[in-house]
């Protein structure tokens, strides 16, 4: 079987518009994919196509699953939010938290970013 690394580095089957990882993941099910499933690489590296490595996620779940593992990766705490003002992660119960969005702030960030917006609103 040809293959090929496409643009985003995922190896392509020559012939087809199948990913390597895909193609794996549906002889190993027995079956294809669901339009609501993907495949997960467990280590991230879209060139690792073992079987082991691979998972079938939900596809509503798959940015979940990185950004908890980013969240552990810095912090150690699968639970970590990153404030969408400085960028840093921190404890959740440290931060406000809106829920309908998910978005996170320091206490001290959103003062900033409440300012900010205010001055920036004023000056149109």
């Amino acid at each position: 079987m040809n293959t090929y690394i496409d643009q985003d580095g995922f190896e392509m089957i020559v012939g087809t518009n199948k990913r390597m990882h895909t193609f794996i993941a549906e002889k190993v099910l027995g079956r294809r994919l669901k339009k609501s499933e993907t495949t997960h690489h467990i280590d991230e590296d879209r060139s690792n196509n073992k079987n082991l490595n691979l998972v079938i996620c939900e596809r509503s779940l798959h940015p979940l699953i990185h950004k908890r593992l980013n969240a552990l990766k810095e912090t150690g705490n699968v639970h970590s939010k990153i404030c969408n003002y400085c960028h840093k992660y921190d404890d959740p119960n440290n931060m406000y938290v809106y829920h309908k969005t998910g978005r996170a702030f320091h206490r001290e960030c959103q003062n900033k970013y409440k300012r900010e917006y205010r001055n920036h609103s004023q000056a149109i």
